[in-house]
């Protein structure tokens, strides 16, 4: 389970470096991804494995499945830690999250998924859970 927030720059091509203390979780294999909201989702290969598998998309008779399916698979790139313990954002990825090179980006802990934000969409998200997370907790099931 990842948690917390840290922010890190990221380098004139493209690299952060992941926060150390989840530098072992990722060493078999990472999958980076478009996430739902304007930030790039980093799975372990056995999260992505498990992720994958349990999504149910329906029929691919349906135009809403197979969006989905395009927006989960066709923008899903492996990769690998390098020695320094640093990723490649590809290009795809940094321009969807609005993540610039040399800008600092914040990695959020989500729980079986990390996600990086650029500082200004993590700053909105921020300001939306201040203002509208008692409502959602309220109204939601556990």
């Amino acid at each position: 389970m990842f948690q917390g927030t840290f922010t890190h720059r990221m380098d004139s091509q493209g690299r952060i470096a992941l926060p150390p203390r989840y530098r072992e979780a990722f060493r078999p294999g990472i999958v980076l991804t478009k996430s739902y909201d304007p930030c790039v989702n980093i799975y372990t290969a056995v999260q992505w494995q498990a992720h994958a598998e349990g999504f149910s998309f329906g029929s691919d008779t349906r135009s809403k499945n197979r969006l989905l399916m395009r927006m989960m698979f066709a923008s899903a790139f492996e990769s690998n830690l390098d020695r320094q313990g640093r990723i490649l954002i590809p290009a795809q990825l940094r321009d969807y999250a609005k993540l610039q090179v040399q800008d600092e980006v914040v990695f959020a802990g989500v729980g079986p998924v990390l996600e990086i934000w650029s500082h200004e969409n993590w700053l909105e998200q921020e300001n939306l859970i201040a203002s509208e997370g008692w409502r959602i907790a309220e109204s939601t099931e556990f």
